[in-house]
């Protein structure tokens, strides 16, 4: 069920947030590029994506979360296969087991890593741009 959701959720829940960034100075910051004589592959990697990128990173973390949420409706709809959640109810459920705690433990520390980790790779490329500016 988690796999049905991240397609709509990741495209549609961001999608004010990548609206608003692309309305941003980035067709100007664009065009100075071409101008400049970037190639299309060029102003795509050094001009749109670094603009778009908090708003990707963010509507991925955003439906990764609420598709955690919709716990209900996976429970209530369960096919033939099982998510993570509904087998953690499911052990919880029919009896206690030391895995659920661990494996509730595991995911909520591994979205940490990735909610801080993908931060931290944001602002390293961020200072290696800008210590390359400087250096230039």
């Amino acid at each position: 069920m988690i796999s049905f959701h991240w397609p709509w959720l990741f495209l549609l829940l961001p999608l004010p947030l990548l609206v608003r960034l692309l309305w941003r100075p980035a067709p100007a910051l664009e065009e100075a590029a071409f101008d400049l004589g970037a190639s299309r592959w060029q102003v795509l990697k050094e001009i749109t994506l670094p603009v778009l990128w908090p708003g990707i990173y963010s509507g991925a973390l955003f439906s990764f979360l609420l598709s955690w949420g919709n716990f209900p409706l996976s429970l209530y709809t369960d096919g033939a296969d099982t998510t993570v959640p509904e087998y953690m109810y499911a052990k919880m459920v029919a009896g206690y087991t030391p895995g659920v705690p661990v494996l509730g433990t595991v995911s909520t520390i591994g979205a940490a890593i990735l909610l801080f980790g993908g931060y931290a790779v944001i602002l390293l490329v961020r200072r290696a741009r800008a210590a390359s500016a400087q250096e230039e």
